[in-house]
């Protein structure tokens, strides 16, 4: 059987004992139905995977006795920043989903000129989060901020800056990530449905983002992510 993956805060873990609450406790006895003696694995966001066996379980919590500890090794070396404008929610959730997958570490989600969205639902997506984590054997939850404007969004960029613009002719992945390892972060700005507009395009240059090219083809907003974020992997050295 699977061994099923479960998160926790770090003040759940107390010397050789779990304590799983909240919706991951509903989850785990009502939904998968644990009994006493379930092998699963806990993480609290340090990055180690706790190996448990299940003690008890009562109506509020499951308490598990950690048998051991592995770090776990999913984590690209390089941290991954992810500004990706608001789209469809359907859409946007697919997004979100793939790029967990992928590696991202913080997810800014903002709102620019074209934007035509602004339904935002962040305890959806915190959950799309989750079960994506779970699914590629992630120890560490991704963060999701509030929406921003774009130009707040900018800011909040770090590291290595990648822009696609679907008007740049020159500039590839290639050219912008062969110095990927001198940077410990790189963060990647995907536009919503409608495009940068090139005034945005000229204010993200301006704080250091490098526009590229994803080919002769224009990409839809979650095809995109998925493009950009595989492109940065092929680069990783982990």
């Amino acid at each position: 059987m699977e061994i099923k993956r479960f998160f926790v805060s770090k003040d759940a873990v107390k010397g050789d004992i779990i304590t799983i609450t909240g919706d991951e406790h509903v989850h785990l006895s009502n939904v998968l139905r644990f009994r006493v003696g379930y092998k699963l694995i806990v993480c609290d966001n340090s990055g180690n995977d706790y190996h448990c066996i299940v003690k008890s379980i009562n109506s509020k919590s499951t308490i598990c006795l950690i048998e051991s500890v592995e770090k776990n090794e999913t984590e690209h070396n390089i941290k991954i920043i992810l500004l990706y404008g608001l789209t469809k929610a359907e859409k946007y959730e697919i997004g979100i989903q793939k790029a967990v997958e992928l590696g991202v570490s913080k997810i800014i989600p903002y709102v620019s000129q074209n934007t035509s969205e602004k339904t935002f639902k962040q305890s959806r997506l915190e959950r799309i989060v989750l079960e994506a984590c779970k699914q590629c054997g992630r120890a560490i939850l991704p963060e999701v901020l509030s929406p921003l404007p774009f130009n707040e969004a900018v800011e909040l960029a770090e590291g290595l800056k990648i822009i696609p613009y679907e008007k740049e002719k020159e500039n590839t992945f290639i050219t912008v990530l062969k110095d990927l390892q001198k940077y410990d972060t790189v963060s990647l700005a995907i536009g919503s449905e409608g495009g940068f507009t090139p005034q945005e395009v000229e204010y993200a240059k301006s704080k250091g983002f490098n526009s590229v090219t994803l080919g002769k083809r224009i990409l839809r907003a979650e095809t995109a992510v998925i493009t950009g974020l595989a492109n940065i992997s092929l680069f990783m050295e982990d």
